[in-house]
């Protein structure tokens, strides 16, 4: 799961009271969420509190995609450019390999890897090492590579397409930077019941949550909502006021919930170094494949 993904976690948090309470879905609402107050019994939830466990910290993982093979519907010997409606690609892209049913378009080699070379968005043309795609876009443009395309000297035959290799990557590098962290919710029930029913049956609600808090069923809506419950605390009762009435049943309780939270970012490949003789101040530039 990307970042806090709030929207999920209400709605799990929200489904598992329900499950629990045995009350409605209509009787379970969000506090200040500009929303009309139900007639009791009803339970108000907020999430109050929110606490990381432990450190955070970075995988580093690979950034291997695969696309689906795309048809080649125009090939252009003179510009090397090859046309793929809506193809997808970013500059840099790659590696990726040309196949045909008849005849390979003449200076491309089938089972070759190349790069891709983005001239817009139904238009590519390749390379065969990444740094001479010109490299990852920065602010719409290749970073600074001379951009050399291969040659194409024939259009070839058949069905020619486009797939990717194996360690197929967007143009950003092969690696992306997770990172993750374990957090602690909070989430605050209010159990309103009325004036003549009294403070035994606010608790009630919440001992019926308590004692229904790790059924299987319950345990799959958190499952499902990539949420751990972590604790049920104590119910405390108490007078509550709302408007002229000054005595309103009420039980509050905490409950708290782990969550996994992610969030993550390309990484860069190398695409050149530069190395200096510490003696004769030589200055070398290699260029990786």
């Amino acid at each position: 799961m990307s970042d806090f993904d709030i929207a999920t976690y209400e709605k799990g948090m929200r489904a598992w009271v329900v499950a629990t309470s045995g009350l409605p879905l209509s009787k379970v609402y969000w506090g200040q969420q500009d929303c009309e107050r139900p007639r009791e019994p009803a339970i108000e939830l907020r999430i109050f509190s929110t606490h990381t466990l432990g450190q955070a910290w970075v995988d580093v993982e690979d950034n291997f995609v695969a696309i689906t093979p795309l048809t080649i519907t125009l090939v252009t010997p003179s510009s090397g450019e090859l046309t793929t409606a809506a193809h997808g690609f970013t500059n840099g892209d790659g590696p990726v390999r040309v196949a045909s049913t008849g005849v390979i378009p003449g200076g491309l080699v089938a089972g070759k890897d190349y790069w891709v070379i983005l001239d817009d968005l139904n238009t590519i043309r390749l390379a065969d090492t990444f740094v001479r795609t010109g490299g990852a876009y920065v602010n719409g443009a290749p970073s600074g590579n001379a951009v050399t395309s291969v040659v194409i000297t024939s259009a070839g035959s058949g069905v020619i397409t486009l797939s990717s290799a194996p360690k197929f990557v967007r143009g950003a590098g092969p690696v992306r930077f997770v990172g993750r962290s374990m957090e602690r919710v909070g989430l605050m029930l209010t159990s309103f019941t009325s004036d003549g029913v009294g403070m035994l049956a606010a608790m009630g609600i919440m001992n019926r949550i308590k004692s229904r808090q790790k059924l299987p069923s319950s345990q799959a809506i958190l499952k499902a909502a990539h949420l751990g419950l972590t604790s049920v605390e104590r119910a405390r009762a108490l007078h509550g006021m709302r408007g002229a009435a000054l005595f309103e049943p009420r039980a509050l309780m905490e409950v708290y919930f782990s969550v996994a939270m992610q969030s993550q970012e390309d990484g860069q490949s190398i695409e050149r170094f530069t190395a200096v003789n510490s003696v004769s101040g030589k200055r070398i530039t290699v260029e990786l494949p």
